[in-house]
């Protein structure tokens, strides 16, 4: 991700929490694996089936809408403020069966709350 100014990463972030509804356009055709709750190491990313992203790494956080996506990168921003997300590896179902990608240098992992009951129900079978 480009890094954005503190002043930006603020004024993005008011602008989230201050109501501004910045409108959003749902995620493309082709990026529908995008949609999900990510985590990875100090990382959270949100990116909903509707086109907002609400991301936080450390101290920094954005909450915007995807402006466009460029191959497999996306960027996010509002108000002529934006990032651009560095994915260098797309969202990809991997062998263990969970859905992965790799966004800034950091292996995300999907973490939804359907792949959390799967396994829980495995769990369960294993036990029982």
């Amino acid at each position: 991700m480009k890094r954005l100014s503190l002043q930006n990463v603020a004024l993005l972030s008011a602008l989230a929490f201050g109501g501004c509804d910045v409108e959003s356009k749902p995620l493309p055709e082709g990026k529908k694996d995008y949609a999900g709750t990510w985590a990875g190491q100090d990382m959270k990313l949100v990116i909903e089936p509707g086109g907002r992203v609400d991301y936080a790494r450390g101290s920094t956080t954005v909450q915007a809408p995807i402006q466009k996506f460029e191959g497999d990168d996306f960027t996010v921003g509002a108000f002529g403020l934006s990032t651009t997300f560095d994915v260098e590896e797309a969202p990809h179902l991997a062998d263990d069966g969970t859905w992965q990608m790799k966004v800034d240098g950091v292996d995300l992992v999907r973490i939804d709350a359907e792949m959390l009951l799967q396994k829980a129900v495995e769990q369960a079978e294993q036990q029982g």
